[in-house]
């Protein structure tokens, strides 16, 4: 009985673990695609501001 308890505590810390792991690769993916993003986002308006203001005659 005790080193059934002791078996699945240790297993259920072991499954939090590789969740948390997983959990926070996720997170690091997300936030750097995130930030990729919004820098491709910002290159882009200033190549159309810079575009529109050379076209001008």
């Amino acid at each position: 009985m005790n080193t059934e308890v002791f078996l699945r505590k240790k297993s259920d810390n072991l499954d939090s673990q590789l969740i948390y792991k997983r959990y926070s690769f996720l997170l690091i993916t997300h936030y750097s695609l995130l930030i990729t993003h919004y820098s491709l986002l910002i290159i882009h308006y200033l190549l159309l501001v810079t575009c529109y203001l050379f076209s001008k005659p």
